[in-house]
């Protein structure tokens, strides 16, 4: 019986570990969202480009050389983070969409670099911008539901829910993309081979967008059935062992 209890005990302690550094994880993660955005925010609220997309190409590349010093660490900040995100993600605990954060982080990294180097830091900016803002919301309700804080995890998804989709499912594509494509070849008659990679990742880019809310629509769908979802946001289990805590409250029945 003592055996028993050690055995219960242990998994007690190692739900809770694992809950504690996944709170730690999302609670960077928010402040860093959190800094990002305002600083982003701030660095590009007199800007005319984000207010009107056209003026990311006006003037390219001649006059775009010209980066000002706080978009500059905007970016080496950005830069910064998603390097240290490929490393980081092998040494956090295992989330089930592993892969498609790897790919995330990838193709974000290369259009930061590849943006950088061709001069084409305004539409680069407007990126960046969009993809902290959904993001703060994210990690908020992550945290709330690791402390099993319910109430406030159900209103941070709902936020999280309709920031994600007016900001990369709506915006992103209709503002972003459709400058990328469409208004850089009226205003610069240029298409060079630079231009078509960086396209290219930003596909890839809202191809993920849609996978993301496809499990948030899903999630939303048990909501509407009165089911609890089991799991963090975005599928994001620790891979080896996904029902831990229901384990745990089976054992305790059992003793």
């Amino acid at each position: 019986k003592q055996w028993y209890q050690r055995r219960v005990r242990g998994r007690q302690q190692n739900v809770l570990s694992s809950r504690h550094t996944k709170f730690t994880e999302s609670f960077w993660r928010f402040v860093f969202y959190g800094f990002t955005f305002t600083y982003g925010l701030v660095c590009l609220w007199d800007e005319d480009f984000l207010w009107d997309t056209k003026f990311c190409w006006i003037g390219y590349p001649e006059k775009i050389w010209a980066m000002k010093d706080k978009i500059y660490w905007y970016y080496m900040i950005e830069m910064g983070y998603y390097l240290a995100c490929l490393v980081i993600q092998f040494f956090e605990v295992k989330r089930k969409d592993f892969y498609q954060m790897f790919i995330h982080h990838i193709a974000t990294v290369f259009l930061i670099g590849m943006s950088f180097v061709t001069a084409r830091t305004r539409i680069g900016a407007l990126v960046m911008l969009v993809h902290d803002f959904s993001d703060i919301s994210l990690e908020a309700c992550k945290m709330a539901k690791y402390a099993k804080k319910i109430d406030a995890a159900n209103i941070l998804f709902g936020v999280f829910g309709i920031s994600f989709f007016a900001s990369r499912i709506v915006y992103y594509p209709y503002s972003i993309l459709y400058s990328a494509l469409v208004e850089t070849r009226t205003i610069t008659d240029t298409e060079s081979p630079s231009l078509r990679i960086i396209n290219s990742f930003l596909f890839v880019l809202y191809i993920l967008h849609c996978f993301w809310f496809s499990l948030i629509v899903r999630l939303v769908a048990k909501f509407a059935q009165n089911e609890q979802p089991e799991g963090d946001l975005r599928s994001e289990d620790e891979a080896p062992t996904s029902s831990g805590e229901e384990k745990l409250e089976t054992d305790k029945k059992k003793e």
